[in-house]
């Protein structure tokens, strides 16, 4: 099976390939057209086969690029719920944080969102009926974003996003909203009723800290922390600036 990683790693080859493997050519190869052209005839006919392979290295690194576009967005996403994965999540809060503190932005929230009892859910509905209810409540989650949330699926159970621009109250008030959507939520799966319930972490980094993504999640995850967790509860830390 391949894995995410494997399509990462194959991205990385391709990218090798065209940085390493192909041959120089110049544009005047690549199109076929040359100024001088006429005073190289002989010579060129001598070439007339290898230039035909030549020119069709432009398209062939076009192709490859392509594929390797294609290949990473692959390694960033969750194929079930379509949402970002760690790896999306993980690359994007890179140039998040960096901007943010580039531009002297205000506070940042990390939230960490655990669906409730999805052990149990797949027991008795088995797992198409987990996967069913990760991709509602991922949709859920959704609409009660902004456009300038980023949302990743980051675990089995886990969802991650990344809330410029909110602090603690603004943390506060994105918990009920993401509430209020899941619990609006009810699944219709082969005749019974699922309704998903969630638990929800937060960390703020306040204006000007120097924070990163491992960080704040390390945060949330520390064990004070989680004993705060609780079915269809929140709770918040804030990371102040020293």
């Amino acid at each position: 099976m391949t894995t995410r990683s494997d399509q990462y790693d194959e991205a990385e080859a391709v990218r090798q390939f065209i940085n390493e493997g192909c041959p120089n050519y110049s544009d005047s190869n690549a199109d076929g057209k040359d100024q001088d052209s006429a005073a190289r005839q002989p010579a060129a006919a001598s070439r007339s086969a290898g230039s035909g392979r030549t020119r069709t290295w432009p398209k062939i690194v076009q192709q490859l690029r392509a594929r390797i576009h294609e290949l990473e967005h692959e390694a960033r996403t969750d194929p079930l719920t379509g949402l970002p994965n760690r790896r999306g999540i993980e690359t994007a809060s890179a140039s998040i944080f960096a901007s943010r503190l580039r531009y002297h932005s205000g506070p940042l929230t990390l939230a960490l969102i655990d669906l409730d009892h999805l052990k149990e859910i797949n027991t008795r509905f088995l797992q198409p009926g987990g996967d069913q209810t990760l991709v509602q409540v991922g949709r859920a989650i959704v609409a009660a974003l902004r456009q300038t949330d980023y949302l990743a699926r980051i675990g089995g159970d886990e969802f991650a996003i990344l809330a410029p621009e909110t602090d603690a109250d603004g943390a506060t008030a994105l918990a009920e909203r993401i509430r209020g959507e899941v619990c609006e939520t009810v699944i219709n799966y082969e005749g019974q009723v699922i309704r998903p319930t969630v638990s929800m972490g937060f960390a703020v980094a306040g204006k000007d800290v120097a924070a990163d993504y491992r960080q704040l999640e390390r945060l949330i995850g520390s064990e004070t922390f989680a004993t705060r967790w609780g079915e269809r509860e929140f709770a918040c830390r804030l990371l102040k600036a020293k």
